[in-house]
């Protein structure tokens, strides 16, 4: 007892030091929620309206202001409108931008292949073959047949020969493919070794 009477005002400062840490962290999530409610409440507002150009480049505005949150729903809806307005490349770094925040979860992954279509649809092959790669690392099973198929369209298209005779090789050795697709795929690595 005599130890809190003699050190009572320590005590005191200290629970009041505690006590303004709880207000001040209370007051800032408060606060802060609260920002995201509004920042979802505006994103609500811009998504509201049909996909036009105007809309497009209001929500490139304010993905820059928006909340941590908020950011990968709000790239996910620049790559979906840039591509309703054929922006392509402009799909294909917005999607990049997704695929690199997660490159080994599901959205990440699935960016990743969308952002190597539209690389491809605006002949961007080798960076479309780049990012085929670096998908290869963490894809599974049913979704590497597609990739490897795409590293050797792209790979043929830049002119390597050796990548896109892996790719091939890989089709039939690692993923088993059989019948058509499996003769249509040693026919091409017979042309490709013999060109």
């Amino acid at each position: 007892m005599s130890f809190i009477i003699r050190h009572s005002k320590t005590i005191i400062a200290f629970f009041l030091i505690l006590l303004s840490i709880v207000i001040i962290a209370g007051v800032w999530s408060w606060y802060s929620s609260r920002e995201e409610i509004k920042a979802q409440a505006a994103l609500g507002q811009i998504l509201i309206n049909s996909v036009s150009t105007e809309q497009f480049d209001t929500l490139i505005k304010f993905e820059k202001t928006a909340p941590t949150a908020l950011q990968k729903g709000i790239i996910l809806q620049l790559a979906f409108w840039a591509v309703q307005l054929e922006q392509y490349q402009k799909a294909a770094e917005e999607y990049g931008i997704l695929y690199n925040k997660d490159p080994k979860g599901a959205i990440g992954i699935l960016s990743g292949l969308n952002q190597a279509d539209l690389l491809q649809r605006t002949g961007n092959w080798k960076e479309a073959l780049n990012v085929l790669l670096s998908l290869e690392e963490v894809a599974s099973n049913p979704i590497l047949t597609g990739i490897y198929e795409s590293q050797a369209i792209c790979a043929e298209h830049i002119g390597e020969k050796n990548i896109a005779i892996s790719a091939y090789k890989k089709l039939i050795d690692e993923l088993n493919i059989t019948g058509v697709d499996a003769t249509y795929y040693e026919n091409k690595l017979t042309i490709l070794s013999n060109s």
